[in-house]
């Protein structure tokens, strides 16, 4: 009876998890909303997203500010490269 009880509690939270991934994905809620209704610590439900292959989705206001960020991360990418050894 126990581990009855057991299998559905763990099922239960499965469909929770897998209900809120969906919420998440279509952009009904936030990374952090979506963490809390699904039970557990932003950083666990990110590793959960990250084991299944999904992206963080990251919002910008424009284009701009896109470009901006990708010019960024390049620049550090480039500054970080060193120069192969002869």
């Amino acid at each position: 009876m126990v581990d009855a009880l057991e299998n559905l509690v763990q099922t239960k939270k499965a469909s929770r998890i897998d209900a809120t991934i969906q919420s998440y994905r279509k952009g009904e809620v936030t990374l952090g909303r979506a963490a809390e209704l699904a039970g557990m610590p932003r950083f666990e439900f990110e590793e959960i997203l990250k084991a299944r292959g999904i992206m963080k989705e990251t919002e910008v206001d424009s284009v701009e500010e896109l470009e901006t960020g990708v010019s960024v991360i390049n620049s550090l990418h480039t500054s970080n490269e060193r120069p192969e050894e002869s």
